[in-house]
């Protein structure tokens, strides 16, 4: 995520976010990479993107923040993806235990958005209004 202020780009007071995502194989070679050049990358990614110069895209960088989802030991890079029996699995996982334990979140999601954020807070949404409908 890189955060830039829009400067003399808009009249706005506040600042702007731009969200960068990267997915597939070449993620893992980025591992043993530093943050900080995994952000000059999308700085130089940017600069050719929108052809404007590298250090006028740094000039208006306010903050950056970058999320290791491959690192990270709950995921491991992993996110939701419907297979064959996706729709069975999530029927049982959304049926809770004994009224004790529910089960939620972007995998559980049946709209056309599962392994989203917005999916998971659905998704989180439905089993609490579930939980108070039980109790």
């Amino acid at each position: 995520m890189l955060q830039y202020q829009r400067g003399e780009v808009s009249t706005l007071s506040l600042p702007s976010l731009l969200t960068g995502w990267l997915a597939g194989p070449q993620v893992e070679k980025l591992n043993a990479v530093s943050e900080d050049k995994i952000l000059k990358m999308a700085i130089s990614s940017l600069s050719e993107i929108f052809k404007i110069e590298e250090d006028r895209i740094t000039q208006y960088l306010v903050a950056s923040h970058l999320a290791n989802w491959n690192s990270d030991p709950f995921t491991l890079g992993a996110y939701a993806y419907a297979m064959v029996n996706t729709s069975e699995a999530r029927k049982v996982l959304n049926e809770p235990v004994d009224k004790t334990l529910y089960f939620g979140g972007e995998a559980l999601y049946e709209g056309a958005e599962m392994g989203t954020v917005e999916a998971a807070l659905a998704s989180g949404k439905n089993v609490a209004r579930r939980i108070i409908e039980d109790h």
